[in-house]
């Protein structure tokens, strides 16, 4: 909301875009931090080499444009490591992680439920499953 505070005594500035730029942006802010695990899924499927922590912060930062803190995606990467869905293995100074298969079948899982959870959006948006 500081953007809209800032933008009140601009010129020629629609505060409507503002408004809902400031929405967007705190939705899109709130999805990454309640689906942060399934983030990191994906985010290490595309690279099967595996990516260390801070990997993961820049990567959310440069496409999300968002900086969560590193104990937000480090307590989420050890909570993954524990369920299995993710390894860590030691890589000279820096502790990288790679899928598992449990990750792979997750992940295959939820890309199979992708309609049911569109529908679901629908439902909370506009009152249908359209």
């Amino acid at each position: 909301m500081k953007m809209l505070k800032n933008a009140v005594f601009q010129k020629g500035v629609n505060m409507k875009t503002v408004l809902l730029n400031g929405i967007e942006a705190e939705i899109e802010r709130r999805l990454i931090t309640s689906f942060m695990d399934l983030i990191i899924l994906r985010i290490l499927r595309s690279n099967r080499q595996g990516r260390g922590g801070y990997d993961i912060i820049r990567y959310l930062q440069l496409n999300h444009n968002i900086l969560p803190s590193s104990g937000t995606v480090y307590s989420c990467l050890y909570a993954m490591e524990r369920r299995g869905l993710i390894k860590g293995r030691e890589n000279g100074r820096k502790r990288v992680y790679i899928l598992t298969q449990e990750g792979e079948r997750t992940i295959k899982c939820l890309e199979a439920a992708k309609n049911k959870f569109n529908r679901f959006m629908s439902t909370i948006l506009y009152g249908t499953g359209r």
